[in-house]
């Protein structure tokens, strides 16, 4: 009479190993995809995103703010 039946525990043991190998190796491939062509980086800011951080940091006057920003909407 065989112990365990066909499903011994070093065979259940072994088969949850390699599911979890896979579930980790297609985590990483997922992860590294997203990193890879995530597009929320400060070169995809508009130029008008950069001008008002630059006015909140303080790097430019209120002057400088008003006419580079009117030079960035005219059409």
């Amino acid at each position: 009479m065989m112990e365990g039946g066909f499903w011994s525990a070093g065979m259940f043991l072994g088969a949850f190993v390699w599911l979890l190998f896979i579930g980790l190796v297609l985590f990483l491939v997922f992860y590294l995809l997203g990193k890879l062509f995530h597009t929320d980086s400060p070169k995809d800011k508009s130029s008008i995103a950069i001008l008002n951080e630059r006015y909140a940091k303080g790097e430019i006057n209120r002057q400088e703010y008003e006419e580079k920003k009117q030079v960035l909407t005219r059409k």
